[in-house]
């Protein structure tokens, strides 16, 4: 069966000890964690520095390591026009040192030889620590904005410490379907996010137009997860990006509901299979 984490995007602004004694309580079997604040990125600014406050960093790689929580992706790696590697170092560093595989990137740049050659810098960096660099795709807001995209730039960049980490919500948003999954390196698509969608102007109405999107309870919008969980490799581990936290809930409630949401909607995916 697969392993259910949670993406931080699911509690943004939830200090780091509270966020992962939430999962704890929750019983998540892992979990991703925001180590670094890309400058420019609206809600990461509300993110609480952890690089840089020693005191934070080792109450941290003490709760992680009494959790019995997986860990999965450090977040996130912004390669835009004012990437700076040196600045994202010690986060990088911090990451490697707490045990975490993948460094979730993000790649917004309108300069695409830039752009592929930033993503390859981050590569060899985080190669050196022993780490993959995750790509979060399709991003229907940024520069790479398609899967055909993201896979350009892993292929141009030439490096082989580069997965994809699919955010569902935007591959159907941009009028993807499963069927581009299908014939895929399975390497490439190590675990998966999982959210769900639905455009919120009404019957029929178009997200690709540039609608806002409802993310709804896992299996309750319009997102086929289904389909693109059959095109993805079997089991594969889920990470929980649900960023519509109701007012009201505490951080460990609302990852709780997200939870069961989503193992009562993988019972009835399975349910159906058979």
């Amino acid at each position: 069966m697969n392993k259910i984490a949670m993406s931080p995007n699911s509690l943004i602004g939830v200090p780091a000890l509270e966020y992962i004694d939430a999962l704890v309580k929750a019983g998540y079997d892992g979990i991703g964690l925001r180590t670094y604040a890309s400058p420019g990125v609206n809600y990461e600014s509300v993110t609480q520095p952890i690089t840089g406050n020693p005191a934070l960093m080792r109450d941290v790689k003490s709760a992680l390591a009494s959790s019995g929580l997986i860990l999965y992706d450090a977040l996130s790696y912004y390669i835009r026009p004012n990437f700076d590697l040196d600045h994202m170092l010690p986060s990088l560093e911090f990451t490697a040192e707490l045990g975490f595989p993948y460094a979730l990137a993000i790649c917004d740049d309108p300069d695409w030889n830039r752009q592929v050659d930033n993503f390859g810098r981050l590569c060899d960096a985080v190669g050196n620590l022993g780490m993959t660099v995750s790509m979060e795709a399709p991003v229907t807001q940024n520069q790479v904005n398609t899967l055909p995209k993201a896979l350009k730039v892993i292929e141009e960049s030439g490096r082989k410490n580069a997965v994809i980490c699919l955010d569902p919500m935007h591959f159907w948003r941009v009028g993807h379907t499963a069927e581009m999954l299908e014939g895929q390196d399975p390497k490439l698509f190590p675990y998966t996010q999982i959210r769900d969608g639905s455009p919120t102007s009404g019957p029929g109405a178009d997200p690709r137009a540039g609608a806002p999107t409802r993310q709804p309870a896992m299996g309750k919008g319009s997102v086929p997860l289904g389909e693109i969980l059959d095109a993805l490799p079997a089991n594969i581990p889920l990470s929980i990006e649900w960023s519509d936290r109701e007012s009201g809930y505490s951080a460990a409630e609302w990852a709780k509901i997200a939870l069961d949401g989503t193992r009562a909607f993988m019972d009835d995916y399975y349910a159906a299979k058979t």
